[in-house]
């Protein structure tokens, strides 16, 4: 094999495969991200090459099958997940320490050069609207020599450092179509200097209606953003506790008649910022990760905000008297839709008594249609679970290590109680699907669609919420 270059426009005179065009659409479908094929480049070097464009050289058929492959045009790809991490991986990631290492970046941007050299999958590629970088120079490359970049673009998603964040911007500040941006700095906490200037971002994009924004070492202010419609803010360090004042910089008051959807995800609030949040009264999706008192005291004094769906992550050790109180708030009378994840710390298991503290509240939201619980399974919760009327599915993810009984407000495990046969199939009908479901639908009065899941630990390392959710019934 030659240079990637070389590999990816050299002359296909293969004859055609005999596979009708599904089939190859399928093997390229199938293909797993990121594996890599080993060669030698014409210096002798080692290096590999991504298995799309390896198939590519196959045929020229073949070809068009990998060029018009859904991957090119999905928002989570970026040009550098078709190199290895490490240039010189050799055989079982063993590196030659003799070769000269050349950044990620750097061997991105010549391959980006490389394939948009061909006409065919330039033309597929100027269809993208949703662009991810990961590394900055396949997004200088673009910004310096594509001018149907700018045109196109409509979201797009930069990790990067914190100086290649601000050229970013200004370089994406003529993109009048860009209506969604994500903004993650790399480099956490070792990368300190400056800090990263939010009044930047209104006024780079001020047409803005979505932003992702990594909280991390910020100053300045969102304020100039007047059409934000959804907005999240994340904090990966867990190190962020804001104050009443502090939100005021990152929930631009502007954007109060457009902000429908928040998402806070690993920050923490000292006290209760309700009175900033009351001006947002169009907000009715909220999404809350690693919930403490501050926040909840924020939701319980809402007035002027009618949430239609709740996304909220409680952990054991934040278990407090407002927990009850929390689902007779005012701002949850209109709730339809709620995901709940109970993330347990210490013993397995520990997370099934907030969760009773929750469930015992949760029966005051009447109007409830979409019901999503991970964590833990009580039986006494089923005539909870029964008791709302309009539920049109219900989903629970439950840890086999937290599964019970509570008798006389003492929550026993299922390995507590006597393992006699007249107990034994009673017991196995809670640790099977088909088994709970069967349990839990004579409760009802109009069934709803269901589904139970398993999984065999506890839940102790909780992903994000993913940012498109979709739940049993096909709503968002």
């Amino acid at each position: 094999m030659t240079t990637i270059s070389k590999l990816f426009n050299a002359p296909r005179s293969c004859n055609l495969l005999d596979q009708p065009n599904e089939i190859l659409h399928m093997i390229v479908g199938f293909l797993p991200t990121k594996v890599f094929v080993q060669f030698v480049d014409d210096d002798g070097i080692k290096r590999h090459a991504s298995q799309y464009l390896v198939l590519a050289q196959v045929c020229k058929r073949l070809r068009r099958v990998v060029l018009a492959a859904d991957f090119w045009k999905e928002p989570g790809f970026c040009f550098s997940h078709l190199l290895p991490h490490h240039q010189t991986e050799l055989g079982a990631g063993v590196l030659d320490p003799a070769t000269p290492v050349t950044p990620l970046g750097v061997r991105a941007g010549r391959l980006m050069k490389a394939l948009l050299d061909d006409e065919d999958l330039l033309d597929y590629v100027k269809k993208k609207t949703a662009w991810n970088f990961e590394v900055f120079e396949p997004f200088l490359w673009l910004a310096m020599s594509c001018s149907w970049f700018f045109q196109s673009i409509e979201s797009v998603r930069l990790v990067l450092e914190g100086p290649e964040i601000v050229l970013a911007l200004r370089c994406l500040c003529c993109c009048h179509r860009l209506k969604r941006l994500g903004l993650r700095r790399v480099g956490g906490i070792s990368n300190n200097a400056g800090g990263f200037d939010k009044d930047l971002i209104s006024k780079s994009l001020p047409h803005l209606q979505q932003l992702r924004l990594d909280c991390f070492n910020t100053r300045g202010s969102l304020e100039g953003l007047e059409n934000l419609s959804d907005l999240s803010l994340l904090d990966l360090t867990g190190s962020i506790n804001l104050s009443h004042d502090d939100w005021r910089t990152f929930l631009p008051l502007p954007s109060r008649w457009t902000l429908r959807s928040l998402t806070i995800d690993g920050i923490f609030t000292r006290d209760a910022f309700t009175e900033h949040l009351n001006n947002f009264f169009n907000l009715t999706h909220l999404t809350c990760q690693w919930v403490n008192n501050g926040l909840i005291m924020t939701l319980q004094n809402l007035t002027n905000i009618k949430l239609h769906s709740l996304r909220i992550q409680f952990f054991s050790d934040d278990c407090n008297e407002g927990l009850t109180q929390l689902w007779a708030s005012d701002c949850l009378r209109r709730l339809k839709q709620l995901h709940l994840v109970f993330a347990g710390s210490g013993r397995p298991g520990s997370h099934v008594i907030l969760q009773s503290v929750a469930m015992a509240g949760i029966v005051q939201l009447k109007i409830l249609e979409h019901f999503k619980m991970e964590g833990g399974f009580d039986i006494a919760w089923c005539p909870y679970l029964a008791s709302f009327k309009r539920l049109k599915c219900l989903h629970l993810v439950i840890s086999e290590d937290s599964i019970g009984c509570t008798i006389g407000q003492q929550f026993y495990y299922l390995e507590a109680f006597p393992q006699s046969e007249g107990l034994l199939l009673f017991w196995e009908n809670f640790t099977r699907q088909d088994g709970l479901i069967a349990i839990l639908e004579p409760d009802f009065e109009v069934v709803p669609k269901m589904k139970v899941s398993y999984v065999q630990t506890s839940l102790l390392d909780i992903e994000s919420f993913p940012e498109d959710f979709t739940c049993l019934c096909g709503g968002h």
